[in-house]
């Protein structure tokens, strides 16, 4: 008696060896595909048809559909100041060539931008009339183009009315509410691929993408903040946001900002606090005295000099300021001396928006104060001029009142009265609130932020981010107004996910390729009878072209009941698997 194993040959030779009767036991999942003709499996018996039992038989198992990739999206964050000109054409023609290595699949393009504020920010102001944000260019004073938020407030009065946010001025201290956030605007996609693209599609979406970081200019804000804006994507939520993302920063400066410098809402709220006095002619329930003491300040004044992306100071484009302060010590009026530290800090103050102050200078002046006042009843002496006693004590006037109750401050001038009604109506107090997009301490507060949020959204291993940016590492040369990425380099991937600005981005580009196939499906439900096994399996692409794959590139998970195969092996070109399965039996040799 002997025995013999088939497995392994080719369906036509097997063809005229061997043949076994009764139904395969193979099933498989082919979603739409399937044979032609028919609904179910693809199956070509072997067998040359005689009656005598023969020891095997081959199945191909034709068209098992591979389903397409989840598609992705790849969000590019990129830097468009005025220091990088000089690498945006290499960088676009680098990006042109980004599709090919995702060809087959579903993806869609995007350009953000590290500028946070554009011109509708001009009205975020404090009550103080203080600019919240930066929104323009220092030396030319335009707009900064392309930021990734719009500012909208909305003014109600104490009824809850809506009134011009532009009249808030004149209704201040009557209860008002206004209420301003910084809205995150999504653009749309600059390119989009779809697996039955013509070449000829293709490339019209690379040339999109080259033009679409190209169209960015030399306009962006100075202060860049890539990671203010990852945070603002990924606070759009799960539902707004795709399964998959590709992040690629593309910067020649570090995100050296701060938490503050990324905000998120602005609310200034009046709320009563007691009641106010109204000035009254007649019948008024007191008669109300002032004084005014006058005492030196300094007026700090200097120079706003506009400081370009290059650290370029622009002297010609500079505009004066002056400001009060009456917090240093007495000084002698008329005297003019050099700016100390606490008037520079002073002057940066309210220079900002990528001014310095220069050129600063302390003048002294008599021309601030503050006003005493007392209430009695009306009707009674002049106390302008007139001795009076209030609790045992006695004063010559109000204004020896004034200076032996107030910490010896004098002499105060100008006294004076009027009539006034007590507690008419509420007196309403605002309190500011500015609200950063984030809580937290530092930017690294904020790095680690966008991946425990985009781990949670996506899913970890789902995304990734690369960093394409300046290091001591690479040959780059550092140019004014340029530095290292070390905190955007924190937060590729992996350290294989940084890449140098000034080489070829083809490196860059290929992971994308490699997460592409990682997108692919690579486990297939079949069931296969338990004297049947896996003998070869075919790839086969869009364009009919056939791929068998090696031996070590698939397995068979009896207890799964699974055809598994090697990540990365199948691409997203490849369309469906022809499988050739093999019974298992014996001859029996009398």
């Amino acid at each position: 008696m002997g025995n013999c194993l088939c497995a392994g040959f080719a369906a036509l030779a097997l063809a005229l060896a061997c043949s076994s009767p009764g139904e395969s036991g193979v099933s498989g999942d082919l979603g739409a595909a399937g044979r032609s003709g028919g609904t179910g499996l693809g199956v070509t018996h072997g067998g040359n048809g005689g009656g005598a039992q023969k020891c095997t038989r081959v199945e191909t198992i034709s068209a098992l559909a591979i389903e397409r990739p989840e598609p992705f999206d790849v969000v590019i964050v990129a830097d468009h100041s005025g220091s990088l000109s000089w690498s945006r054409d290499s960088l676009s023609a680098g990006l042109k060539n980004l599709l090919a290595y995702a060809h087959g699949q579903e993806v869609r393009f995007f350009v953000l931008t590290p500028t946070q504020y554009n011109a509708s920010s001009e009205a975020a102001r404090t009550t103080g009339n203080r600019q919240l944000v930066v929104w323009k260019d220092p030396v030319t004073n335009e707009p900064y183009a392309h930021a990734i938020t719009e500012f909208n407030q909305v003014c109600t009065d104490v009824t809850g009315a809506k009134f011009d946010c532009a009249k808030r001025d004149q209704v201040y201290g009557q209860g008002i509410t206004i209420k301003g956030t910084w809205d995150f605007q999504m653009p749309a996609a600059i390119a989009a691929i779809k697996p039955d693209m013509t070449a000829a599609q293709i490339s019209e979406q690379q040339q999109k993408i080259a033009d679409g970081i190209l169209a960015l200019g030399s306009d962006g804000a100075q202060t860049e903040q890539p990671i203010c804006t990852l945070n603002r994507y990924i606070a759009q939520g799960a539902p707004a946001l795709p399964k998959h993302a590709v992040f690629l920063l593309l910067s020649d400066e570090d995100d050296q900002s701060t938490p503050e410098q990324c905000l998120a809402s602005y609310t200034y709220q009046e709320h009563a606090d007691g009641t106010k006095d109204v000035p009254c002619a007649q019948n008024c329930d007191v008669e109300r005295y002032e004084a005014l003491y006058i005492h030196p300040s300094e007026s700090v004044e200097y120079d706003c000099v506009p400081v370009d992306d290059q650290g370029v100071h622009h002297p010609e484009n500079a505009s004066q300021q002056s400001t009060s302060s009456s917090a240093g010590p007495i000084c002698t009026p008329g005297s003019v001396t050099s700016c100390g530290v606490p008037q520079i800090e002073l002057a940066k103050m309210f220079c900002n928006n990528g001014r310095v102050p220069e050129n600063c200078k302390v003048t002294c002046t008599a021309g601030s104060g503050y006003y005493c006042t007392l209430d009695r009843p009306p009707a009674g002496p002049d106390l302008c001029t007139t001795a009076f006693t209030l609790n045992g004590t006695s004063y010559s006037n109000f204004p020896d009142y004034c200076q032996r109750t107030h910490n010896g401050d004098g002499p105060f001038k100008e006294c004076k009265s009027s009539g006034y009604d007590l507690a008419v109506g509420p007196r309403y107090l605002g309190t500011e609130t500015i609200t950063p997009l984030l809580d937290v301490s530092t930017l690294a507060d904020m790095a680690d932020h966008f991946r425990t949020s985009a781990d949670a959204t996506f899913g970890k291993g789902e995304y990734f981010v690369e960093s394409i940016v300046l290091d001591p590492a690479f040959p780059c040369v550092v140019k004014t107004g340029q530095s290292y990425g070390t905190t955007l380099e924190t937060l590729a991937t992996n350290s294989s996910d940084v890449f140098p600005l000034c080489s070829d981005y083809a490196p860059a580009l290929q992971r994308i390729q490699s997460f592409a196939k990682r997108l692919v499906r690579n486990e297939f439900p079949l069931e296969l009878a338990s004297d049947e096994e896996l003998d070869a399996v075919t790839a086969i692409a869009v364009d009919g072209r056939r791929r068998p794959l090696a031996d070590s590139d698939f397995r068979y998970d009896r207890e799964q009941k699974l055809l598994v195969i090697t990540p990365g092996v199948l691409t997203p070109s490849d369309l469906t698997l022809d499988l050739t399965v093999a019974d298992m039996c014996i001859e029996i040799v009398r």
